[in-house]
């Protein structure tokens, strides 16, 4: 039988932590602005048709900015962090 050790060893350098990191976040930005685009495309487009102009009156400032907040900072972070990440490497 192998043996196994029970210790887990992490970098200590900072450039390597760093990267990790950074991968992390441009990892879950994009599934965060994928995500959100995906949303737009099948559920919201539909949905916005099926109501009338009083309901989307009351839908789209509530719902839709915040979304679309979120879609854009998601959008950028993907792209910073990616450009960030691949000039460190």
């Amino acid at each position: 039988m192998a043996y196994v050790s029970s210790e887990i060893s992490f970098p200590q350098d900072f450039q390597t932590n760093f990267l990790i990191l950074l991968r992390w976040i441009h990892f879950v930005a994009g599934i965060t602005w994928v995500g959100l685009l995906y949303f737009f495309n099948l559920v919201n487009v539909p949905f916005m048709k099926e109501l009338d102009a009083a309901t989307k009156g009351k839908v789209m400032p509530g719902l839709m900015l915040r979304a679309l907040w979120w879609f854009r900072v998601a959008a950028v972070v993907t792209v910073l962090a990616g450009l960030t990440y691949w000039g460190s490497i």
